[in-house]
């Protein structure tokens, strides 16, 4: 980063991370125009309170798991990260203190903790790179309310990861004979797939085939319009496999909230993907909802922003010199600057 100012900040930073190594249905087009800095810091190197940001979770259980210990939540896909540009410090478990990237950048929610909430209410300070290269520890300085002595947890890898092997139920549709005895007993060691390498070998003709008979969304809604919204979801793509999971937000923190997670073949005869998709962004933008980004968004910029609150977005890009050096968020989740 300090390079990238000396050189004159021509262009944008983005970390130089390949995007068919995320976990996310596209690989992000800006990375071919933007400067893109090297973050390798994919390794444990030790056990302390501190993980570095590209460690994913299935490092984690691995390393943890023999010496009995284990993070107060353990997201469930195991190339999972916490994101880049952040380290993360002091997160509050029964006998570790540990984690990792995306899920705090990029909003975890399919995984949470009735006594700790999502993954990023465990984490108790940030340490972040500013645009001119020096870095910052972010922390809440009064609140100290994670101070309880006993957690529970099952010392069961497979069981943090469940849902990598099927990932989310998909590998039925990637993997259709995956269930046959032949496959399970020749090939079955093969499986599952990994996401990036799926997304790495996949031809034009496999991607135009996911975009017009592929349906994979997480919205976040309001209690109160879950009814309308699983008929709108129903009428919309009938995916016959949804998953639910709630979550507390709004003023006080008294507003409940509940992530219809949508992934899978449409059922319906008039599912357009882009069509369909703005359908269901409006419904949940006009009830105050949210979408999840790792996912295609077919909004405007003035939709994202009327969905996202930008205001202290926009003040902190302002006060760190944010505008030559970092892309706004929009120039990085919109479908338009995905492949």
């Amino acid at each position: 980063v300090l390079k990238w100012n000396k050189d004159g900040r021509t262009t944008p930073m983005c970390t130089a991370r390949p995007g068919w190594q995320n976990i996310s249905y596209r690989r992000g087009l800006y990375k071919n125009s933007l400067s893109n800095i090297k973050i390798n810091m994919m390794d444990v190197l030790k056990v302390d309170t501190t993980a570095k940001p590209l460690v994913t979770m299935g490092q984690l259980s691995a390393t943890l798991s023999p010496l009995g210990w284990c993070l107060a939540i353990v997201p469930e896909l195991d190339d999972l990260t916490v994101g880049t540009f952040v380290c993360i410090h002091d997160i509050p478990v029964s006998s570790l203190c540990s984690s990792l990237g995306g899920l705090v950048m990029g909003t975890g929610i399919e995984t949470s903790s009735h006594r700790y909430g999502l993954f990023q209410h465990i984490c108790m300070s940030y340490e972040l790179v500013l645009a001119d290269g020096s870095t910052v520890i972010c922390s809440k300085h009064v609140e100290a309310k994670f101070d309880t002595p006993e957690t529970e947890f099952m010392p069961l890898r497979d069981y943090f990861h469940r849902h990598s092997r099927s990932i989310f139920w998909e590998i039925q549709d990637i993997i259709p004979f995956g269930n046959s005895t032949w496959f399970r007993y020749l090939l079955g060691w093969l499986v599952p797939p990994k996401v990036s390498l799926l997304k790495l070998t996949q031809s034009d003709a496999i991607k135009e085939l996911y975009d017009n008979h592929h349906f994979i969304q997480d919205m976040l809604v309001p209690m109160s319009c879950l009814h309308d919204a699983l008929h709108l979801f129903h009428q919309e793509v009938h995916v016959r496999t949804c998953m639910l999971n709630t979550d507390n937000k709004g003023q006080g923190r008294t507003s409940l909230f509940v992530d219809i997670g949508a992934y899978g073949v449409p059922s319906v005869a008039n599912f357009h993907p882009v069509h369909t998709t703005r359908r269901i962004e409006a419904f949940v933008r006009n009830h105050h909802g949210f979408q999840m980004m790792y996912a295609d968004s077919y909004m405007s910029e003035t939709e994202f922003e009327a969905m996202f609150d930008h205001s202290l977005y926009d003040q902190m890009r302002a006060k760190y010199d944010c505008a030559g050096a970092f892309p706004r968020v929009f120039g990085k989740v919109s479908r338009a600057v995905r492949d």
